[in-house]
């Protein structure tokens, strides 16, 4: 009986934790950024596909100093102009407990030409 109820109970604990990761993944912001034609593009979404919108975007240089601030749209998208080919951050904020972000390094600005 006592291999029955310790099997119970590690089972019971597995599947609480497994549950409890999947939820605090279901809610993380995920942030994709690229350039093309001359600008970043970000796009910040949900692990459901949920479109992150109209949301603070906070782009930081490699000092961690802001370099810029603006808001994803109804899609979720973001576009920006950079100013540097310098290692550059975005981040995405959605709440205290919603926040993504990608790093771009000089080789993904490698196109982009500065005015």
């Amino acid at each position: 009986m006592k291999k029955n109820q310790l099997f119970i109970v590690l089972t019971t604990v597995a599947l609480m934790m497994f549950n409890w990761a999947v939820l605090v993944y279901g809610h993380a912001a995920i942030v994709w950024a690229y350039a093309e034609n001359n600008q970043v593009h970000v796009e910040a979404f949900f692990a459901n596909g949920t479109k992150i919108q109209n949301t603070r975007v906070i782009v930081v240089d490699e000092n961690g100093d802001t370099v810029l601030e603006g808001k994803t749209d109804t899609e979720g998208k973001f576009s920006y102009k950079p100013v540097s080919k310098k290692t550059q951050t975005v981040v995405v904020t959605s709440g205290e407990s919603h926040v993504g972000d990608f790093e771009l390094t000089p080789e993904d600005l490698a196109d982009i030409v500065l005015e």
